[in-house]
């Protein structure tokens, strides 16, 4: 019970840890959305400039450089974010079959102590038996 408990405890303070990298992860890649927003409107604006003007190439460029980090961070923020719920599900799965497998051990254990008892009642009940019927095979040899 005290096992079961500690493992609760630990299970609920991994699962706020997880909450807690979790929530960080979605605000970081709220920001990095936000940020790309911001990036394309800007690399929109200069490409309007670039038009009228072609001095202004050399900074859609840079805007298109930032755009792509921008992506890449986010897509590596998607990634982390998505690999934290796989290993909660993963580590939620493993204490979930072990104390699957703690409840079955328990209950082979109690089939085990049924059948021995089972095999004390028959040797009884057979030994009775050979009691019972051991005058009545004496009366029936004599007669």
């Amino acid at each position: 019970m005290a096992r079961e408990g500690a493992q609760l405890l630990a299970a609920r303070e991994e699962a706020e840890g997880a909450a807690a990298a979790a929530a960080a992860a979605a605000q970081g890649a709220a920001e990095l959305r936000t940020q790309l927003a911001d990036a394309q409107e800007r690399e929109a604006a200069l490409l309007r400039e670039a038009s009228m003007a072609s001095s202004k190439g050399a900074e859609v460029q840079e805007l298109n450089s930032q755009v792509a980090q921008l992506q890449e961070a986010l897509s590596r923020a998607t990634k982390a974010h998505d690999n934290h719920y796989r290993r909660e599900a993963l580590s939620r799965a493993m204490r979930d079959s072990g104390m699957r497998e703690d409840g079955l051990q328990e209950e082979l254990r109690s089939v085990r102590a049924r059948w021995r008892e089972a095999l004390a009642r028959c040797e009884a009940i057979q030994s009775d038996a050979h009691a019972a019927a051991a005058p009545l095979l004496r009366q029936a040899s004599w007669e």
